[in-house]
């Protein structure tokens, strides 16, 4: 059981770490573009570093929403749980619901068995996100 929890908050964990790295990207696009606009020269450089911008924001719009659909599922999780606690009368009661709590986690987070499939493309995402903050750090040093 100690795994399946790891692996819960090994996916919430990658969820946060992926959002600072678009708030990072967002940073750099901050301290570029400007520059960028204003020569023009560097016209075309700042369509393309435009089209980047929108990108990153399309990228931090789902990664925003999808973290706040997880957290209310998860809260909501709790509270089952958390009510649950309260009517139950016997340690194998607790040890029942706490393993239903489990369950549903494991679901909303995508680590049961039959969302692997699921969980490997949000992978397969945030391993996109994390390329696309590698290409915008090659091309704006």
């Amino acid at each position: 059981m100690v795994e399946n929890y790891q692996r819960i908050f090994q996916f919430l964990w990658k969820i946060k770490r992926i959002e600072q790295i678009l708030k990072d990207i967002w940073v750099i696009h901050q301290k570029d573009y400007p520059k960028t606009y204003q020569n023009k020269k560097l016209k075309q450089f700042a369509r393309l570093l435009h089209r980047c911008h929108i990108i990153r924001a399309s990228m931090s719009h789902f990664i925003n929403t999808f973290y706040g659909y997880l957290m209310i599922a998860i809260e909501s999780a709790w509270n089952k749980f958390s009510l649950s606690l309260e009517k139950s009368s016997s340690l194998d009661e607790i040890i029942k619901q706490h393993r239903a709590l489990h369950v549903e986690l494991a679901g909303i987070t995508f680590s049961s068995l039959n969302k692997k499939n699921l969980r490997d493309s949000l992978l397969n995402v945030f391993k996109s996100i994390e390329q696309f903050r590698t290409l915008e750090i090659k091309v704006l040093n």
